[in-house]
């Protein structure tokens, strides 16, 4: 899943330079109709197109461009294309990676991969679990790098129903429920009620156990009502006041991931908003925004997190219903600049991260550096 992403970047990040590597990122479409497919297919060839008129190409790697161009070109590949593609292609290496956001194009052949688009595009990877608070299908779930996945190692039950026995229960109810039961106010449906407060007390209990070590946010999803029942019961510290309310037990995995996207726009947009306020509170000690300054800083370890202002809203969007409208730009970005900084942070434990173009604490910077501690402060230990 999202941690065997990083696996296969850091094959990548970790190969010689004795082989030239090509390093293809398109936009593509979600939406898999033939309009849509056929456009794909034409991106792709243009690609690889490229790749051979910038690259002398021998046999051994003539032969895996071939091969890479082929397997993108295939009905499965085309069919399951995300919102980007980032495809990496050497002598000895064909990897693929569908990227959550869209992306301008780039196509590079050098003596090494360009992987930080897909270190950056992770940064906005919200993770979190999402639990549907449904009577009929109680789901728990992880949405990590724009993926829903079902978590089936909790015993939850199908519904209700199997939950509290309610039809043996109701059937009971028929033998026994007098005309005085109801005169004091308290009928089978008030029972029933009783059984759905205390369905969710158990649920809310199974979340806990579970929970207990975890430090993802939970997003609650279904009827208000529902909703509140559950929460009202939980003790897990990370709740997000965030909710998605409706009934969704008609949507299956993937329309339930479609409608998530609207309550992870709303995180997402926080989440950028919280960068930019860091970097706009960081201590000028502690700022560097120009290129030779966060150089010098990565090579003696300095830097706590590399943030780069290469998002940007567009409206002419490949993908017509794409909720955050947001685009990595690298038209203005030095790649191989781009590419070592990124490197280096991450190999000294820093956290790279994506911030909005329109940042105004420097317009023309391309980096920010937060710094671990002040030049001074090295230099008085």
């Amino acid at each position: 899943m999202f941690n065997s992403h990083f696996t296969k970047i850091n094959h990548l990040i970790n190969q010689d330079s004795s082989s030239p590597k090509i390093s293809i990122i398109i936009p593509t479409h979600v939406e898999a109709n033939g309009q849509n497919q056929e456009a794909d297919r034409i991106r792709i060839k243009n690609a690889f197109a490229e790749v051979r008129n910038s690259l002398t190409l021998d046999k051994e790697l003539q032969e895996a461009v071939d091969v890479a161009e082929s397997k993108l070109l295939s009905d499965k590949v085309i069919k399951e294309l995300s919102t980007s593609l980032a495809v990496y292609v050497s002598r000895q290496t064909f990897e693929m990676f569908h990227l959550t956001y869209e992306t301008t194009e780039v196509v590079h052949c050098g003596d090494s991969f360009i992987v930080s688009p897909i270190i950056l595009d992770k940064s906005l990877g919200l993770s979190m679990y999402v639990f549907h608070t449904s009577l009929k299908n109680p789901s728990l779930f992880i949405y990590e790098g724009g993926e829903l996945t079902e978590l089936d190692e909790l015993d939850l039950p199908s519904d209700l129903q199997q939950a509290m026995k309610i039809d043996e229960y109701l059937k009971d109810k028929q033998h026994h429920v007098s005309g005085d039961a109801i005169h004091h106010g308290h009928g089978a449906s008030d029972n029933k009620q009783d059984d759905i407060e205390v369905y969710y007390k158990r649920l809310a209990n199974v979340f806990d156990e579970y929970l207990a070590s975890k430090e993802l946010p939970l997003l609650l999803v279904g009827a208000q009502e529902r909703i509140h029942q559950l929460k009202a019961n939980l003790q897990y510290p990370n709740v997000l006041s965030q909710q998605l309310q409706g009934s969704y037990n008609h949507l299956n995995k993937t329309e339930l991931a479609e409608k998530l996207q609207s309550a992870v726009h709303s995180l997402l947009r926080e989440d950028l908003d919280q960068r930019e306020s860091t970097l706009q509170s960081t201590q000028k000690e502690l700022l560097a925004d120009e290129y030779a300054d966060i150089t010098s800083a990565v090579e003696i370890g300095q830097v706590e997190s590399l943030y780069v202002p290469v998002l940007r809203t567009t409206n002419d969007s490949v993908r017509p219903n794409n909720p955050t409208k947001l685009l990595f730009d690298y038209s203005n970005y030095n790649l191989k600049k781009l590419e070592q900084l990124v490197r280096n942070v991450i190999s000294q434990g820093g956290s790279v991260l994506a911030l909005p173009s329109t940042f105004k604490n420097k317009a023309a910077a391309k980096f920010y550096a937060k710094l671990r501690y002040t030049l001074e402060a090295d230099n008085a230990v």
